[in-house]
């Protein structure tokens, strides 16, 4: 008698992985981030974004200001899990210039409970820009062993910062989050070697 499989309903369990690191001893699972109607998720679905990107212009600040802040979430654990080993996330960029100006981006892993925010680890790059650019940036960082409880939110945070290093303002920025990779008013991917993709692969500890 072939046994039954009975699947729930409710938030994903994640046991399916993408691809396992062996060095790690991690499964990886591809999550992709999306806007839609109840805010912004992270999904292991193609779906279409209700935005293609989120886009900003600077003022004149000096200083780096923060132009983009984007929360893309999971739906809440239904079994405990546990996270840990090497994260990646790739994302599609358009940046001008205005004179001197320098751009950076931050991704950041958070456990959110719903009340509370708590960071776990980030990744950032920076560009200083001698022309406008459109391409795609990939940050590569380590986890380290992070446990969720029933109940608890995986967050990817996005952020992007500039200044003007003279003064005078102008510069803009986006960022690209369709899982469909449109193209978007500003990054193109049909036309220049870029996506609108916002792809996060996280590795979860494999159980035994």
């Amino acid at each position: 008698m072939i046994p039954e499989t009975f699947r729930s309903t409710g938030a994903p369990n994640l046991i399916n992985y993408d691809w396992q690191d062996v060095a790690d001893g991690t499964g990886i699972i591809h999550f992709k981030g999306a806007v839609i109607s109840g805010g912004n998720i992270l999904t292991t679905q193609t779906l279409y974004s209700n935005t293609i990107e989120t886009f900003a212009t600077a003022g004149t600040s000096t200083s780096y200001v923060k132009l983009i802040d984007l929360d893309f979430d999971l739906s809440a654990f239904n079994t405990p899990r546990t996270i840990k080993g090497k994260a990646i996330v790739s994302f599609g960029i358009d940046i001008t210039r205005n004179d001197f100006v320098s751009h950076k981006f931050i991704a950041k892993i958070r456990k959110y409970s719903g009340t509370t925010e708590t960071e776990i680890c980030n990744g950032e790059v920076e560009y200083s820009l001698a022309a406008n650019w459109e391409g795609t940036s990939t940050m590569t960082f380590a986890v380290p062993e992070t446990s969720f409880k029933k109940g608890d939110i995986l967050r990817l945070t996005m952020e992007g910062w500039s200044k003007d290093d003279d003064g005078d303002g102008g510069q803009t920025q986006a960022i690209g989050h369709d899982p469909m990779n449109r193209d978007g008013t500003h990054i193109t991917p049909s036309t220049v070697d870029s996506k609108t993709s916002l792809d996060f692969y996280c590795p979860f500890e494999v159980s035994e």
